[in-house]
């Protein structure tokens, strides 16, 4: 008697409007409900912490390469804190304009494009479920294609010691590329956009004018997907830059997979399920860091950029104190009080962790009084 009591509760009861009975809609689930509230809420604290998550693996990384970690106390995690965000943003924002960007803008303006969905382009015949090998033989074949080529611009990198002339190689390979890709889709759009036929075999009337905006409009969605994913490249190269031929071809290929099974994975999910799409974008962003640093000394370059590890040398000033510990390691002094050619491999935490003739120690941040070393800024 109680469960059939417990269980009418629950049903769907008959509701009368004009003189009609119709059934109640069931409650809506509220956990779901909440849940997805909290997470419109605390969107910045989730972007905070995808930021943090990338900048303490890349520290994770960098450390980890050097063969130390630092004694960190408590009183100064903040700072850490700050340093991890600073690190990891600049870095997430680069995956994000190669891993998960062009996957945004091919599902909101190319596959779910009211036209695509009309002639279903990119979906089974007579389906609504979406076709992986038309997304791929339409979308990602191209694109994966000019993304390669720009790549392998950059092997005379290997053979060219000046940055600039390698990018002004990057730049002309990459703009030939985007303007043999924009003249085929533009092609596959007006095939793609041509009116069908009629039951007696007769086409139907369209404006011509319309057919050539649409495919414009497409095919420019299309090229800003593959000019971030450009930029992305250069800049993550210029930041690891691999040393030597096999690293190079490896981090190629895997890079181009990568991001080709990226954007696939989130121009199929976005629409139905953002949150998956942007966690396979996250998997994809950790899965390359840890590839990158594995074939290149990414994290070492990235901490050397923001100042906090290696690649230039300093004099360090010491205290009456310092010098008689830098003395007792057996480390000569160049002038009074002072140690000069010494690699700063970390500042975090109460000491410095120094190299000097290949040789690293520590020393206490009392026992230095200040440190000098040539401009580090860019001059042009």
């Amino acid at each position: 008697m109680i469960d059939n009591v417990l269980a009418s509760s629950v049903e769907a009861k008959p509701v009368s409007t004009n003189g009609k009975e119709t059934t109640a809609p069931p409650p809506p689930d509220t956990k779901s409900s909440e849940l997805s509230a909290l997470v419109k809420a605390q969107t910045s604290l989730m972007v905070w912490l995808i930021f943090l998550a990338f900048g303490g693996g890349i520290m994770a990384l960098y450390y980890a390469r050097i063969r130390y970690l630092p004694d960190v106390e408590w009183s100064a995690a903040l700072v850490h804190l700050g340093v991890g965000t600073i690190v990891g943003g600049a870095v997430a924002l680069l995956f994000a304009m190669s891993l998960l960007l062009p996957g945004l803008i091919w599902s909101e303006f190319l596959i779910f494009d009211s036209k695509m969905e009309g002639e279903e382009v990119f979906r089974f015949d007579e389906g609504k479920e979406l076709c992986v090998h038309s997304i791929f033989h339409l979308l990602g074949k191209p694109f994966g294609l000019a993304l390669l080529l720009s790549h392998l611009s950059l092997l005379t990198g290997q053979y060219i010691s000046s940055l600039r002339v390698v990018l002004l190689v990057y730049v002309a390979v990459s703009a030939i590329s985007i303007a043999v890709v924009w003249r085929h889709m533009r092609a596959v759009f007006e095939k793609k956009g041509e009116p069908a036929f009629t039951e007696d075999g007769t086409p139907e009337t369209i404006n011509g004018e319309v057919l050539k905006l649409w495919s414009l409009r497409c095919v420019s969605w299309f090229t800003l997907s593959l000019v971030l994913s450009q930029i992305s490249i250069v800049a993550e190269y210029v930041l690891s830059t691999p040393t030597n031929l096999s690293s190079f071809f490896a981090l190629t290929f895997i890079c181009t997979a990568g991001v080709l099974v990226s954007n696939h994975v989130v121009a199929m999910l976005y629409r139905s399920n953002p949150k998956q799409a942007i966690l396979a974008a996250l998997v994809a962003a950790g899965f390359l860091l840890f590839t990158a640093d594995w074939f290149s000394p990414l994290s070492l370059r990235i901490m050397s950029y923001y100042g906090m590890g290696g690649g230039r040398t300093v004099d360090l000033v010491l205290t009456e104190d310092g010098s008689k510990v830098v003395g007792d390691l057996g480390f000569a002094l160049c002038e009074t009080r002072t140690v000069c050619g010494v690699e700063i491999l970390s500042k975090l935490g109460d000491e410095y962790y120094l190299v000097v003739n290949k040789k690293t120690f520590t020393l206490p941040k009392a026992a230095v009084q200040s440190y000098r070393s040539s401009d580090p800024r860019p001059t042009k």
